[in-house]
Formats: structure tokens, sequence, C-alpha cells
């Protein structure tokens, strides 16, 4: 189908990925993904009535020693980027240590135009999370330069998710 993809110039509020400290439960597990997107849904809903998009993406459900074990498909409407989205490419997210190879599935294959044409849009001023599991307590994030780097799941930084209209 025919569609847009939004990705807001600011964040829209700044949320914990997780209260406690951890990455169990991946992106999925997080407090971010069950309820702290509520808002940006809310919003983004009322903005852009009845043209939101669904569609299917492969979202990491489980973690365990610090790597990735687990994923699993979901629909999706209103959801965090990925390191891939942003930068064309994985930074911290592991890919495989030689014994184990990560289920890290996508279909968000390569970078956003937007950052790819202007890299100057990945900085916005701010910290904001990405949903790409780094260990056991940090989750990747983009600070307000544009810079990437990852931290502990219990701080708090921006929410600035993507999603398409049709």
């Amino acid at each position: 189908k025919h569609h847009i993809v939004i990705v807001p110039d600011e964040c829209l509020y700044n949320a914990k990925m997780n209260d406690s400290n951890t990455t169990q439960g991946g992106y999925v597990g997080s407090t971010l993904y069950r309820s702290g997107l509520t808002s940006a849904k809310s919003m983004i809903s009322s903005a852009f009535t009845n043209h939101i998009m669904r569609h299917r993406m492969y979202f990491v459900n489980a973690v365990s020693n610090n790597i990735i074990r687990g994923g699993a498909w979901f629909d999706s409407d209103i959801d965090l980027m990925s390191e891939q989205m942003v930068y064309g490419g994985s930074i911290f997210m592991f890919t495989s240590n030689g014994d184990t190879i990560p289920p890290n599935y996508r279909v968000d294959k390569s970078q956003l135009p937007l950052f790819q044409h202007n890299h100057s849009l990945i900085g916005n001023g701010s910290a904001w999370w990405l949903r790409d599991i780094i260990s056991g307590n940090q989750f990747s994030c983009i600070y307000i330069y544009g810079n990437p780097t990852c931290d502990p799941a219990n701080y708090e930084y921006g929410v600035r998710p993507f999603f398409c209209i049709s």
C-alpha cells in the first residue's frame, strides 16, 4: 500500500525505557512499549485520524545473559525507530559472537531517506531512545548532537517514534 513514513522533528516527551534497569523481555517487554507510547499514540492518532497504517514488524521479546534470544512478529502502528532506520546499519546492536546468532530479523533494512539526505536531522537537541537491545540493561539511543550511544534502560530520554500514513 502506498504510504509515507513520518518522524516528528522533536521528541514528543521524555520517558524511561524501563523503570528497572533491565532489557528483560526485549523491546516488547519494556515499559515504554507496553504503556509509555500511549501518549504518543493518542497525539498522533488525533492528528492523523483514520490515516495511520498498521504493518508487521519483528520485535525482540527475549533477552538472557545479555544476548537477544528471541523475537516475534507484531502488528505495529507507532513505534520507536531502530539503529538501522536512523544510521543505515547496526552501531551497538549485538549481531553475533561466533556461538550465538541472535534473531535480528528486520523489515526496516535501510536508513530512512530523511536521515540519509540530511544527517543534521538525527540530532534534534535532545537525547532520544531507539528500540535496539545492547546488553542486559542498555538500549540504544541518540545523544543531542546525533551521535549514537547506549544507556541504561532506567534513564529518561526522548520519545521520537515513527509511523506510516496512507
